[in-house]
């Protein structure tokens, strides 16, 4: 890791950090280097060893973050102490990895002080600030406006599916799902040759298909699947063209009845 001044290598079978000047490097002759203890164990008895940063500079630029996976630990580090001024504690977590989020009020020209924070929702929102020195406290409210989503094919087909026939359905017998597909208008889309269908018992069977409509017609779509065992069915639907998935659409859901008996109405004497 660098900070504007230093370059940190952190040893794998050490717990020792060293510190290289970066003004010294290019520069004939050995590279002065100082070192402190990022922890009581060495960095690499981890348990699950990461490609991620273990040293991150601090908001502050002249500091680090170091994280011990063995110690639990993430210590603070100020550039001129011999060792760590704290630490930071991960829940009994070993931290594999650090990475500072900086949010701080930084000068951007005299007497201005900005930041940057992304807003989750719209409308009257509060702002409160505290400082230490001088003792200040404060708070604005302001109005932020709602994000403009763009609105997708998806957002503007509805799609609604139901049973047609016996109700409810039963195992070894077909079965006919209606498919009724909406434009944003209300209106029947017909030609659509992608209502790909899907029921599913989950962890036991499931069976795929595509739903066909009379292209002469607006009328709604149909797929015939036959249940393979009774139980609760869950019947899913996709539209690529519409940029639909599975997930876009309401399933439905079935409680198939098992196989109806036939009897035996001609038993022998």
């Amino acid at each position: 890791a660098f900070t504007e001044t230093l370059a940190y290598v952190r040893c794998a079978g050490s717990e020792t950090v060293w510190m290289l000047p970066l003004e010294n490097l290019g520069v004939e002759g050995p590279i002065a280097m100082v070192d402190f203890p990022g922890g009581d164990v060495p960095f690499g008895l981890g348990r699950s060893p990461s490609l991620a940063a273990g040293i991150c500079a601090a908001p502050s630029g002249s500091a680090v973050l170091v994280a011990n996976p063995v110690d639990q630990a993430i210590y603070y580090y100020s550039e001129g102490m011999a060792a760590p001024m704290g630490e930071f504690g991960n829940y009994g977590q070993e931290p594999r990895a650090v990475l500072v989020v900086d949010r701080s009020l930084r000068e951007r020209e005299p007497g201005v002080y900005s930041t940057q924070v992304p807003l989750a929702t719209g409308g009257p929102t509060g702002l409160y600030f505290l400082l230490d020195y001088p003792a200040t406290t404060t708070h604005f409210v302001f109005d932020v406006a709602p994000a403009v989503v763009p609105v997708t094919v998806a957002d503007r087909t509805a799609v609604t599916m139901r049973i047609v026939g016996e109700d409810p359905p039963t195992v070894g017998v077909p079965c006919t799902v209606e498919i009724v597909v909406l434009d944003e208008h209300g209106a029947p889309l017909s030609g659509l040759a992608d209502v790909a269908m899907m029921a599913m018992q989950s962890s036991v069977w499931q069976v795929r298909g595509l739903a066909a409509a009379d292209p002469e017609s607006n009328g709604p779509y149909l797929w015939t699947f036959t249940p393979a065992r009774d139980g609760v069915v869950f019947v899913h639907a996709r539209i690529p063209s519409r940029s639909l998935t599975f997930t876009d659409v309401p399933r439905i859901t079935l409680r198939v009845a098992p196989a109806k008996e036939v009897s035996d109405v001609g038993a022998s004497r």
